[in-house]
């Protein structure tokens, strides 16, 4: 079966940057199935390809090569970076689109692309543009590295970039004996709805002896811009249309939506934009 290249870019579908990608893996070897996760990151959004990249990765087949260019530091100094966890690989710019994964995957290791790797790409192409890594790094390292031994690519082992801002969820206990969460709005998805860096894991941790309990029956609120939202529901259609609500999305980070509405206009928030979650009366 032929081994899988996921491509995840900022790059949209209007220009021929994706495509002109695709050809360069496809040139290397015809043999390989390229797929998109996605072509439409928003513009220069590490968050979010480090989201989209977090909630695409264990869906993939063992031997996948996930290509992932947002990188709003193209020709500069930054570095490349190659992930491996089991039979799966990552290519990406050092720049903390690794985050999630790190986060939640101990398993996943990075290093620099070897010397070796590099005189390959050079050799092919020795033309180099400092704006379309994607098309004269990228693309040829993800392409080749299908073609060699694990010991000929790796290089120096890497300390991956990371964005502190999804990487952790800041806690603080109140008086009244609950629990403040603070995170991140990380991903606005194409119906506005607002995915946070608050996962499962940072509530369950914090509910003692109630960790099994039905997420949906804590008494909680959330606070986005400058409205809250009580409560946490189970689908879209508990809120009614129009209404706003917080639930557990499909990746288990909590995310805030209108019932066919858009989240994101309705708060007036944005990628970045803080969000807490407040559990109300945790005290043992």
């Amino acid at each position: 079966m032929s081994r899988i290249i996921a491509v995840l870019t900022d790059f949209g579908n209007s220009d021929h940057y994706s495509g002109v990608m695709k050809g360069i893996i496809l040139g290397i070897d015809n043999s390989l199935h390229v797929v998109d996760i996605s072509n439409g990151i928003p513009q220069y959004s590490i968050s979010s390809a480090a989201y989209m990249l977090y909630a695409s990765w264990k869906y993939f087949p063992e031997d996948t090569i996930f290509l992932a260019v947002v990188d709003p530091g193209v020709g500069s100094e930054r570095g490349i970076l190659i992930g491996t966890e089991g039979e799966k690989f990552l290519v990406a710019p050092d720049n903390g689109i690794v985050s999630l994964i790190l986060r939640f995957n101990e398993r996943m290791e990075c290093f620099k692309p070897s010397q070796e790797l590099y005189e390959r790409v050079r050799e092919r192409f020795p033309k180099r543009s400092s704006t379309f890594h994607g098309r004269d790094l990228f693309a040829p390292i993800a392409a080749m590295i299908t073609k060699m031994e694990l010991r000929s690519i790796r290089g120096g082992k890497l300390h991956p970039i990371t964005l502190p801002a999804i990487m952790t969820t800041k806690t603080c206990t109140l008086e009244n004996g609950g629990i403040l969460l603070t995170g991140r709005i990380m991903h606005i998805d194409h119906f506005g709805n607002c995915i946070t860096s608050i996962h499962r894991k940072d509530m369950e941790k914090h509910l003692h002896e109630r960790t099994t309990m039905d997420l949906s029956s804590i008494d909680c609120q959330i606070h986005l811009g400058k409205r809250s939202i009580d409560g946490i529901r189970d689908f879209f259609s508990q809120a009614g249309r129009g209404n706003a609500l917080a639930y557990m999305g499909s990746s288990d980070f909590l995310e805030i939506a209108i019932n066919m509405g858009n989240a994101a206009r309705y708060f007036d928030v944005k990628i970045g934009d803080a969000v807490t979650l407040e559990i109300k009366g945790l005290s043992s």
